[in-house]
């Protein structure tokens, strides 16, 4: 008596091509992002600003690391302006932008959108 098994795998270099693409894609997708994030939470948070030389508003800025999108204000009085002092009230200009993000589900629209690449990469890889 003989037994034979074939086993035929479809669409695994197609996979590991589409795998590859995506962490490509994704990179540069999630560079753009950052930046775009990084551009409009400063604006808010210079359009919260309270101003009176202007050196405060002129200290926000946003720095994009690999996956890291960090926010500054350098001005050495920043934190002051931002929480008060028990002769200043406070005059938040910086975590209403974050909490905003944070809040508008923004990353879960990230997320849809790496989702949709990806299920658009395993389409065009999986006949390989």
């Amino acid at each position: 008596m003989s037994f034979s098994l074939e086993l035929t795998y479809k669409g695994v270099k197609g996979s590991q091509s589409a795998l590859k693409q995506f962490e490509q894609d994704i990179s540069q997708t999630v560079t753009d992002w950052l930046e775009t994030m990084g551009q409009i939470v400063t604006e808010e948070m210079k359009g919260l600003c309270p101003v009176d030389t202007g050196a405060l508003q002129e200290s926000i800025d946003y720095l994009v690391s690999g996956t890291d999108l960090t926010f500054e204000a350098t001005e050495p009085y920043a934190g002051f302006v931002e929480y008060g002092t028990s002769k200043m009230a406070a005059q938040p200009y910086f975590n209403p932008p974050l909490d905003n993000l944070h809040s508008s589900g923004i990353g879960e629209e990230f997320g849809r959108d790496a989702l949709s690449l990806w299920n658009s990469l395993v389409s065009q890889y999986e006949n390989q």
